[in-house]
């Protein structure tokens, strides 16, 4: 009895498994690339696209590789998970039976490589060249074609953007570690003769459909590129506006009806459509815009928003997202090798999409002229100073004292402003003057129009604005101009690095010139305030900046340590650093208990080297490092920032007689400057950014350097103004 209740249950396990493995053979991906078309063109005028984009998930693509993105890159990209500088054209694909170098492309292939080709194939000529790259690791080439062909999941690949010579970077999207696609029809065969159009070619609609629907029953994942409007704009330079407009109204008409035809013969109940954008169109006037357009539809995938653990933020996904969302779909799930996240489906109007992206690229667009002007006017100011304390004897100074103060608001007020995002230069001046009058209005009466007090009040404010932002997972950050960008790829929740300058410094002054109030239990309160402010900035679902955490337990703590009047020694040092140990320990097991579906980049490194080994944190130190350098040697000003951050550890170990009395004068102040120099320090070496989150930080060293200053210069007058009076009576 026992045997066949045994038995029973073995054959019901079969049953539900096999009819779960059934049912992930029978789902098919269909990858729709179009590259240059934007949500603004689809419209009631195109039903088709319309149909298919009000019906799916809509979001925008965002990613890290740096400029001018090509097609190339993104797509090596989307194949390997690594992210290489590959520039246009730095590969071949052919259909097998094309005619390349007077014999078929197969042949040509065979003799490189040395390796088996069937005529319905498409092959990478150049699979060899890109085998011998240095910037992709063993194995990573060809990653999504082999993951595929590992479950027996054919891969088809339909069209092409040639133009004046061949062109057919999709492909590599698929292609497995031998740079074969399983069905390929990427050659001529889907191109028409026009030579009314640009290139004298366009895409064969009939041609294309006709390939889809051979390819399609027996291919898992196929990717159908439609390339005319890339082919128009690559032409575009050559045409007016009004003949540019008049092609792409033609184009996108002609798409709409095979979009509509291909939709038709598509299961809904098994069959997921991706309409992927990977490069959008040129635009400017707003500079360099990245942000692409992602349509999914299908099973879990109806109306409304995508969602992504790795952006956090509804409507915006990364390309590591996309190949990792497709895996799934098929059956394919756990470590997968892609840093991304599955994408999920959540309420919301894809209209909102697209207004989103006008907002942020308009952002991104003002972003350089503010940072960069806010940057040199601060520097314009203390070299002010430098020149009147040199030339004129300060006599300017206090002036030049409260002008940087009052630039001082900046960083809170971009913070508040965020809540508004203006986007367009009159809103932008008229919201940045009437809240950088109003907060330093509001410290100045408070401060009783006190130097001192003044710039106590200024990072009270700073910390304030930032330690909201963050318990929200720094929801203003993102739209900050002083922030991160989606645009940019690098960051989308959290504390950045600029604001985490801003943030450790503001603490640091805040602390400093407060220290004297702070009364007997000064010692605890400087010690929870430390794990606070660390758990603050480290906690995944808050500031989740593990560099940060780092910078501020090890930075603050020895800050900490000068402030109290402690020694630095070898036991303090290992104290800190077994805290940093428990700190990495709870924010990984967090990330891999509660945070599995949003989880950081730490908790992705910590999968990586899990998967990979401990080369996967060399390789991302590498990555660090070699960020950290191209920054530093892009301006001299970084070296005299460098210069300024190793002066206060020197001058602090090594004190000359005028520093002494100096420090004897303002013990908490200068202590804290000490530390700030080493916090900066330290965030330069452990963030890969780190020399912005040192800039941004000694934004408050020099104010209380130049507050320093000012107050000796009015000490030093009231003596003389004493002095004198004695000597007239």
């Amino acid at each position: 009895m026992k045997m066949k209740k045994l038995l029973l249950a073995m054959a019901l396990l079969m049953l539900v498994s096999g009819s779960r493995l059934q049912a992930a053979a029978d789902r098919k991906v269909l990858i729709l690339e179009i590259p240059r078309l934007s949500l603004a063109d689809i419209g009631p005028g195109l039903p088709h696209l319309h149909r298919l984009v009000s019906g799916g998930a809509v979001g925008l693509m965002t990613n890290a590789l740096p400029n001018p993105l090509t097609p190339e890159e993104i797509y090596l990209a989307f194949n390997t998970g690594v992210r290489a500088r590959i520039p246009a054209d730095s590969y071949r694909f052919h259909d097998a039976g094309e005619t390349v170098a007077g014999g078929p492309a197969g042949a040509v292939y065979r003799s490189f490589t040395g390796w088996r080709v069937s005529g319905a194939n498409a092959v990478n000529l150049d699979i060899q060249a890109l085998l011998q790259n240095e910037q992709f690791a063993e194995g990573s080439l060809g990653h999504f074609g082999r993951l595929l062909h590992q479950r027996r999941i054919r891969t088809a690949v339909i069209g092409n953007i040639d133009s004046d010579a061949p062109r057919r970077p999709a492909a590599a999207a698929l292609m497995d570690a031998t740079g074969k696609v399983d069905r390929g029809a990427v050659g001529t065969a889907t191109l028409r003769a026009d030579p009314d159009f640009p290139y004298g070619i366009r895409t064969d609609g009939a041609a294309v459909l006709s390939f889809w629907r051979r390819y399609h029953r027996g291919a898992g994942v196929t990717l159908l590129t439609l390339g005319d409007l890339e082919r128009l704009q690559r032409f575009s330079v050559y045409l007016s506006e009004e003949r540019a407009a008049f092609f792409r109204g033609q184009v996108l008409r002609e798409y709409d009806r095979l979009v509509g035809a291909v939709l038709d013969e598509l299961d809904p109940g098994c069959e997921m459509v991706m309409l992927f954008c990977p490069t959008p169109p040129d635009r400017p006037l707003v500079g360099n815009e990245r942000l692409a357009p992602v349509v999914i539809r299908g099973p879990g995938y109806g109306r409304g928003i995508l969602s992504s653990g790795s952006t956090r933020r509804a409507g915006l996904v990364t390309l590591e997202d996309l190949p990792k969302t497709v895996l799934r779909f098929v059956g394919i799930s756990g470590r997968t090798g892609y840093s991304g996240s599955n994408l999920a489906a959540v309420p919301g109007d894809w209209r909102r999409i697209a207004a989103l992206q006008e907002r942020l690229v308009l952002n991104y667009s003002v972003r350089w002229p503010l940072l960069t002007g806010y940057g040199y006017f601060l520097i314009g100011i203390v070299l002010a100073g430098l020149m009147s304390f040199i030339f004129q004897q300060g006599r300017h100074l206090p002036a030049v004292s409260w002008i940087y103060l009052f630039c001082l608001t900046i960083p809170g007020v971009f913070l508040l402003e965020a809540i508004w995002d203006p986007v367009d230069w009159s809103g932008i001046i008229g919201w940045t003057a009437l809240l950088m009058a109003a907060v330093f209005g509001g410290v100045l009466f408070l401060a009783r129009a006190d130097l001192w007090r003044s710039l106590s009040g200024l990072s009270l404010f700073t910390l304030a604005v930032m330690v909201a932002d963050a318990l929200t997972n720094g929801i203003l950050e993102l739209r900050s101009f002083l922030g991160y960008s989606a645009i940019a790829g690098a960051r989308y929740y959290g504390i950045g690095n600029e604001y985490l300058g801003f943030f450790l410094g503001a603490y640091i002054m805040a602390v400093s010139l407060n220290l004297e109030r702070l009364g007997r239990f000064r010692a605890k309160l400087l010690w929870v305030l430390l794990g606070l402010v660390t758990l603050l900035i480290v906690h995944p679902n808050l500031g989740a900046n593990i560099g940060g955490g780092v910078s501020a337990l090890l930075g603050l703590g020895l800050t900490t340590y000068f402030w109290l009047g402690r020694r630095v020694r070898w036991r303090e040092l290992g104290m800190l650093l077994g805290g940093i140990l428990v700190v990495l320990l709870m924010v990984g097991l967090w990330d891999l208990t509660l945070n599995r579906r949003v989880m950081t980049h730490f908790g992705q490194l910590i999968m990586f080297i899990k998967a990979d080994g401990w080369q996967a944190l060399i390789d991302m130190a590498g990555r660090k490092l070699e960020m950290n350098y191209a920054l530093i040697s892009s301006s001299p000003w970084t070296l005299v920032l460098l210069a300024l951050l190793c002066a206060g550890p020197l001058l602090y170990k090594f004190q000359p007689p005028a520093v002494a009395a100096q420090f004897q004068k303002y013990p908490g102040p200068l202590r804290g400057l000490v530390g700030l120099s080493w916090t900066a320090l330290i965030a330069l070496v452990v963030n890969d950014s780190g020399i912005v989150a040192a800039a941004t930080m000694m934004v408050f060293g020099v104010a209380l350097l130049l507050v320093i200053a000012s107050a000796e210069l009015a000490e030093r007058r009231s003596g003389q103004t004493l002095s004198e009076e004695l000597t007239i009576r």
